[in-house]
């Protein structure tokens, strides 16, 4: 752990977490970024795993989208 107490954020632990966590550790992460900047602090580390997070968000979004198109082509079909 360093300065802004960070968990260590892997692919695995990422894919684990519901939705609501996600976007909670995503705020929080957010939030840190913002304060370390005022501070004039290194957040690069903290940019990294911002950028896994919002992968995995944009990820979960996409096959949301994907799964609600095939729902409505089988509906379509019957």
């Amino acid at each position: 752990m360093d300065r802004y107490n960070r968990i260590l954020i892997s692919e695995d632990y990422l894919r684990a977490l519901s939705d609501s966590k996600l976007r909670s550790l995503f705020l929080d992460i957010r939030s840190q970024i913002n304060k370390g900047r005022r501070k004039r602090y290194n957040v690069r580390a903290l940019e990294e795993d911002f950028c896994w997070i919002q992968l995995e968000m944009q990820l979960r979004s996409e096959v949301r989208a994907s799964k609600k198109k095939t729902r409505i082509y089988y509906k379509s079909k019957q």
